[in-house]
This record gives structure tokens, C-alpha cells and sequence, in this order.
């Protein structure tokens, strides 16, 4: 072959080296462009999910609420948005905010499962809140926002009747969408009507910078309400009968036989329906709202086995249950 050849050889293949390589900048630069925006503003996007307002319990005819649910200020901490550098400095300006010791702060984020949003504090009074959102500078990944709070108006009174709700178990995650950080029915009411009264949360997407801070809200999606429940419990009768059996425990004992727990249900006798459900001792649904029962009330209410519904375990309850 020519070395003429040889040469326009080598150059037509060095042409088409260039070629190549000219058509892959081009695809890289101009027609992957949207899907490269695309994950660049992804990585700059926050989904959070807003709880959704429990629905309530009511007593017959929906006279009275035996549970519901309250807008209530509270500070909610993401983690994902504080930056690593100022961890500690959140730690200590929370503790001065809330009078809370250092150590105390640190617990209530290291008993958290990584990453996800939480509450610390409790409810926050407005001049409270107020104060946060005009020094938001020096809060980093905390935000003020109302959240619907379970409450309990009857204190003990039907405790076994309602329930209580409580952070899910293992068991319960993943079930119908459920996660760490919802609240879930334990127990009566709350527990068997979970799905009905939970609702479907909503969800606020916001714009945030490399450093985490929130920029803006793009999107956001209400929550809907849960659905209510009423029972046939007569809230009348129910007072009557419970402190009826509290009655006859005390003059039991007063008699030398010490009684420890009684029980009774009240049927209207026309239809089935329960009209009062008592299981005493009984307790306040109240304390496991927040999740943080403390060690002394669990005691409590362990010792007396309260959580027991001893009107459904028949006349007779297992011996354990008196141990």
C-alpha cells in the first residue's frame, strides 16, 4: 500500500475517533441537560410528611368526646437538616430554651431512630414559639409547627373502653403505611378502629440549600382528617358503676377481705349493646400520648396491672394477672 493511503488511513480513523467523541460531549452537554437539572433539584428537595388529626371517640349519640384531638405548638427537630458543625450548639441553645439539662437534650435526640422527625418539649406556649421563630437562626433543623395532640376528657373514666395511642411496635410497621413516627391505637377503641381513626397524612415539600436550610415551600398536600367513632357508652352510667366498684372494694377491705380489682359491664338487654364497661383500678390514657411515660408511672401502673380489662377476661381471670 502507498504510504498516500496509509496516511489518509490513519487520518480518516483519527477523524472518526474525533467524531465519536464530539457526538458523546454533545449528548452529555445539550440532550442529558433536563435529566441532569432534574437530579440536581431533587438533591435540593425536602419531603415531610404532616400528621394527619385523629379522629374521635364519642360516648352514645356523640354526646360526649371520650377522645380527640387538639392543634398544639410544638418543636419538631429534622435531623437531616443540621449541619453536623452545629449539633452541639443546637444541644445547648435547646437546654437554655427549654431549662432542660445538656445531658437531657442529647438523650431526646439519641433516643430517636436515625433520621427521622421528632418533637422535643412538649407544648409551647406562644410567647414561646414566638421567641424561636424571631432567633430561627440559631435553631438549625427545628421547626414550630401546630400538631394535632390525642387528649383524653375523661381522665380514667372508660380508660379500658378507648385505649390509648402509643409509637407502633415492630409488628406493627409497614402495616397500612405505617411508620417510626406514627401514633397507633393500643388497646379498646383506639386499637380495634386504628385504620378508620388514623386518617392520611399529608406531605410539604421544601426547597433547601447545601447547608440544609429551608429556602421555600414548593408543593404542599393537606392531611386528611380521621374518621370518628361512636360508641353506645352511656358516660353517666359508666361514672356510676365505676365508682360503685370502687365502693365495694373499700368497704370490702374495711370487712377484713382484701379486694384488689373489680369489674363489672352493664347490656341494655333489648339489643346487646355494652352501656358501661368497667375494669378497676384503671388508668389515664393521658400518659402515653407523648410517648414518654416516665419510669414511675409505669411502675404504677404495672404493679396494679391496670392495663388489664378485667371485665372481658370473664369472672375469673388467670392467675397471672393477680400476681
Amino acid at each position: 500500500m502507498k504510504p498516500g493511503w496509509r496516511l489518509a488511513g490513519v487520518g480518516l480513523l483519527f477523524i472518526g475517533l474525533f467524531t465519536v467523541l464530539g457526538l458523546r460531549l454533545w449528548y452529555l452537554q445539550v440532550t442529558s441537560i433536563d435529566s441532569a437539572l432534574a437530579v440536581a433539584q431533587s438533591q435540593q428537595l425536602r419531603v415531610v410528611e404532616i400528621e394527619p388529626p385523629r379522629g374521635d371517640i364519642l360516648a352514645a349519640g356523640g354526646r360526649d368526646v371520650m377522645a380527640g384531638t387538639v392543634a398544639s405548638l410544638q418543636l419538631v427537630v429534622d435531623p437531616q437538616l443540621i449541619p453536623e458543625e452545629r449539633t452541639e450548639e443546637l444541644h445547648r441553645n435547646l437546654a437554655a430554651l427549654l431549662d432542660w439539662p445538656v445531658a437531657d437534650v442529647r438523650h431526646a435526640f439519641d433516643d430517636r431512630p436515625e433520621g427521622s422527625r421528632f418533637t422535643v418539649g412538649g407544648q409551647l406556649s406562644q410567647e414561646t414559639a414566638t421567641f424561636v421563630l424571631e432567633h430561627i437562626e440559631n435553631f438549625p433543623g427545628v421547626a414550630v409547627e401546630p400538631l394535632p395532640v390525642r387528649i383524653y376528657p375523661l381522665g380514667e373514666t372508660a380508660a379500658h373502653v378507648v385505649g390509648y395511642v402509643g409509637f407502633p411496635g415492630e409488628d406493627e410497621l409497614g402495616i397500612g403505611g405505617i411508620t417510626q413516627n406514627d401514633r397507633v391505637g393500643k388497646f379498646g377503641v383506639e386499637k380495634w378502629y386504628d385504620a378508620l381513626l388514623r386518617g392520611t397524612p399529608g406531605k410539604i415539600t421544601y426547597q433547601v440549600n447545601a447547608r440544609g436550610e429551608i429556602l421555600g415551600v414548593l408543593e404542599e398536600t393537606p392531611p386528611v382528617p380521621g374518621g370518628s367513632v361512636v360508641t353506645t357508652i352511656d358516660v353517666d352510667l359508666q361514672e356510676v358503676v365505676e365508682s360503685s366498684l370502687i365502693d365495694g372494694i373499700r368497704v370490702s377491705r374495711r370487712t377484713g377481705e382484701f379486694v384488689r380489682r373489680a369489674s363489672a359491664i352493664v347490656v341494655d338487654v333489648t339489643d346487646g349493646s355494652v352501656l358501661a364497661m368497667a375494669s378497676v383500678p384503671s388508668y389515664d390514657p393521658s400518659l402515653f400520648v407523648d410517648g414518654r411515660i416516665t419510669t414511675e408511672e409505669w411502675a404504677q401502673i404495672s404493679e396494679t396491672s391496670a392495663l388489664n380489662n378485667f371485665a372481658i377476661q370473664g369472672l375469673y381471670p388467670p392467675a397471672s394477672a393477680f400476681k
